[in-house]
């Protein structure tokens, strides 16, 4: 009776760990587990979820961006691009950081938004040697 009781109790502990471990997972935001559902969905599907939609396609699109940049970079023996962003800077002072630098030269909007981009941040938070 004891190796019963014990067994179901072993079970219970377990099976409540899986459960705490598996809802950790879906409550992080920046994990493979929380964004590969909104990946899958289309436009007409995302509803009230199309921010997170969005953000996986921005996710995707700036991951590919910057290793095509970084192929790019290699290709033509280029020191590779590198930003040493201060410590507190958040997403909204990158874009204003692109958007001065986009608005004071006016000559490269014919490049790649990517290119430019990089640019930018590499002109405003150089890396330190």
């Amino acid at each position: 009776m004891r190796i019963i009781v014990r067994g179901i109790i072993v079970w219970v502990v377990l099976t409540t760990q899986m459960v705490a471990v598996a809802v950790a997972a879906q409550d992080d935001s920046e994990s493979a587990g929380f964004m590969l559902p909104y990946c899958k969905l289309g436009p007409a599907q995302a509803g009230g979820k199309a921010f997170l939609a969005g953000r996986c396609i921005g996710l995707v699109q700036g991951i590919a961006d910057t290793l095509a940049l970084v192929k790019q970079a290699d290709s033509e023996k280029l020191t590779p691009l590198c930003v040493d962003r201060p410590k507190g800077a958040n997403a909204d002072q990158a874009v204003k950081i692109v958007v001065t630098y986009g608005d004071t030269h006016p000559e490269q909007t014919h490049a790649p938004f990517t290119v430019v981009a990089a640019l930018a941040l590499t002109e405003a938070w150089p890396c330190r040697k």
